[in-house]
């Protein structure tokens, strides 16, 4: 090189081009993992409004129908399985007391091992004589 001559090296060039590298892939893995808990996010949002549907259909069933069990058909958004279920259980320490839960699973990344299910339960205490 001349004396008067300004620039940059190749060492240099590549130095600089790798520190943007490790920047961007840095960027790129912060991006995947805040979109994987968006996703997860939105699956147990999901989770929560069948369980408080189900929670309000049930408003107006009497309590009888309810101690007598229902079934309930598993629902599918966006390729997510959400099983549902509600047990109506009579509290041993008060007469006049029944327990409502309504529990739904469903599988994250809809992966089909119960290794990673997730459940959603709602409660609500109700007594007999009263409807829903």
């Amino acid at each position: 090189m001349r004396r008067g001559e300004r620039g940059f090296t190749l060492i240099e060039v590549l130095v600089a081009l790798l520190i943007t590298i490790i920047g961007l892939a840095g960027v790129l893995m912060m991006q995947a993992a805040s979109s994987k808990a968006n996703r997860q996010n939105g699956e147990f949002t999901r989770a929560s409004m069948i369980a408080e549907e189900t929670i309000e259909a049930a408003r107006g069933t009497t309590m009888a129908s309810l101690l007598a069990g229902a079934t309930y058909q598993p629902q599918t958004f966006n390729g997510v399985t959400y099983s549902i279920s509600m047990t109506a259980v009579p509290l041993a320490t008060a007469t006049n007391i029944v327990l409502l839960t309504v529990a739904v699973t469903y599988s994250e990344d809809n992966d089909t091992t119960a290794v990673d299910d997730r459940t959603v339960r709602y409660q609500v205490l109700a007594t007999q004589t009263e409807t829903m």
